[in-house]
């Protein structure tokens, strides 16, 4: 536990005021057992817990939702910590370049450790320590901030405890739906499956959205909804910011999930192509839609919506997107995306202008041709691009 213990205190030592007298101060609250010992080591830890700011706390208490050891993805996580309201709002900011700035206050205090980097800049996974995994796990129980669960026995015997803002499931899907938990005052329920790549396939899903409906934070991805459509129940969960499922069959998103008003970020991973509503041009507030796997989606560009209904203005990320004969009319709906994953395209005039996305950083795009066919396709692009990725594209 020495060398953890040693960069956890030079975290603090980095970030407190540089006087002889504030460094004393901090130098009598160490002692030789503080630092020696997995529970002695709790100690330091506390101490460097305690310096951190409010807004940080949270964030890193935050961790004990996955599972130890686990290289969390930094945009899945910042988008997490913005959907629960950890994230400060600042007129004139991005709440991702915020939640970024936090990530990165917690990596240089030694306490989260990056993972894998961005190729244009940034932490693409991250995770923690298993000592510090475990004291978060501890703190986030004592504090009421977090109740985490591992393990059948566990999901059968908890009492939920009164007012439990948080639920996270570190166990399988079988075992969640067994345990028949009722906790219909959540505002966070997190799904991780133990093993993940066995999930749990379940037919019907509309008694949770029943169930849960303060839910903020709706995470899914242990379980595999054996569904061609989403439930309309899910309009229910008026309060929800953050979506994420698996359903490997899903095709169809009703038009009632804009009733979903606050819903920021949305994730899917199906093996389908999968077709999103006209209605979703209504979620003024949707940053994120990512179908991931071997999903690409296709948004309806219909002349018939209102013109004033007819952006995204804080999409940040669209990811697979398919492009079809209304392709410029799409890109205009979407003026400041950041992060753009188009899956194919089939476009008559072999051309697109994409000039028109002046804050796009990263596009990815693969296209999806036979040998015998391929047709040229020319594109012009934004000047602010950091990453282009092309593949199987007639260029």
């Amino acid at each position: 536990g020495l060398p953890l213990a040693l960069v956890v205190v030079a975290g603090v030592l980095a970030t407190i005021e540089h006087d002889i007298c504030v460094w004393e101060e901090f130098a009598e609250s160490l002692t030789s057992t503080t630092v020696s010992g997995a529970e002695q080591f709790k100690k330091s830890l506390e101490l460097s817990y305690e310096h951190l700011p409010y807004h940080l706390k949270a964030c890193l208490l935050y961790f004990a939702a996955f599972r130890e050891d686990e290289k969390i993805g930094a945009k899945k996580l910042m988008c997490l910590w913005i959907a629960e309201g950890f994230v400060e709002i600042i007129e004139g900011k991005r709440s991702e370049d915020i939640a970024e700035e936090y990530l990165m206050d917690l990596i240089g205090r030694n306490l989260v450790m990056v993972g894998k980097n961005r190729s244009i800049g940034g932490v693409k996974t991250c995770y923690i320590h298993d000592l510090i995994f475990e004291f978060c796990k501890g703190e986030a129980k004592e504090k009421n901030f977090l109740q985490v669960l591992r393990g059948y026995d566990e999901l059968s015997t908890f009492n939920e405890p009164p007012n439990l803002p948080r639920l996270s499931i570190c166990s399988s899907g079988e075992d969640f739906i067994k345990s028949k938990l009722f906790c219909p005052h959540l505002d966070t329920l997190l799904l991780c499956n133990a093993t993940p790549g066995y999930e749990f396939d379940l037919l019907n899903i509309s008694f949770l959205f029943c169930i849960y409906k303060h839910l903020k934070v709706l995470n899914l991805e242990g379980i595999n909804l054996m569904l061609k459509e989403l439930p309309a129940e899910v309009e229910s969960l008026l309060c929800l910011r953050y979506l994420s499922l698996r359903a490997e069959r899903m095709e169809f998103i009703p038009p009632s999930i804009a009733k979903l008003s606050h819903l920021e970020t949305f994730c899917l991973y199906s093996d389908e192509i999968v077709s999103l509503p006209d209605s979703i041009w209504n979620m003024k507030k949707l940053r994120h839609v990512c179908l991931c796997a071997g999903v690409v989606i296709r948004l309806s560009s219909n002349d018939n919506v209102v013109e004033n209904l007819s952006t995204l203005p804080n999409l940040d990320t669209l990811s697979c997107l398919r492009l079809y004969e209304e392709g410029e009319n799409l890109l205009r709906r979407i003026p400041n995306v950041r992060r753009l994953k188009i899956s194919d395209r089939q476009t008559g005039n072999g051309v697109l202008n994409m000039r028109q996305l002046e804050c796009l950083e990263s596009l990815t795009w693969r296209g999806n041709y036979s040998s015998d066919s391929r047709e040229h396709v020319e594109l012009s692009f934004p000047k602010n691009l950091k990453k282009l990725s092309l593949e199987a594209l007639g260029l």
